[in-house]
């Protein structure tokens, strides 16, 4: 693999993953003014449409990494799902005692299947079954 590859490859994970943070942290300020609690009171139903959000901003973080990969986009999806396992494994211990674990966890297990399915819906826009992509 050329060294313009890999820097591709990054360039894709590092806008997939940005792409996500950007929305996530958008959509939770808004979370936070629409439901009028501060982070120390969120309700419930707070971390389950947050969970919800993300996982659709996980599908587009992936749809647009893949989109910058091009032919590397079995790499740049995997390097993707990597990253974020990492950054939310370190989150959900950093977070253990502060939010509810099921949240952390949920959000953790659910990282890499959203990657892969805005890999998936990339793979179908560009005509290409999945398995082949």
């Amino acid at each position: 693999m050329s060294s313009r590859s890999i820097k591709r490859i990054i360039l894709a994970v590092v806008a997939g993953y940005a792409a996500n943070g950007i929305l996530v942290a958008v959509s939770e300020q808004l979370l936070l003014l629409h439901t009028q609690s501060s982070v120390a009171t969120k309700q419930p139903s707070y971390f389950v449409v947050d969970l919800i959000t993300q996982c659709l901003y996980t599908v587009v973080g992936g749809y647009l990494c893949c989109a910058i990969a091009g032919p590397f986009q079995r790499a740049a999806m995997t390097g993707l799902m990597s990253l974020g396992v990492f950054v939310g494994a370190v989150s959900l211990v950093t977070s253990w005692t502060t939010e509810p674990q099921w949240y952390g966890i949920a959000l953790l297990a659910v990282y890499p299947p959203c990657v892969w399915i805005g890999w998936t819906l990339k793979s179908r826009v560009n005509g290409h079954p999945s398995s082949r992509a």
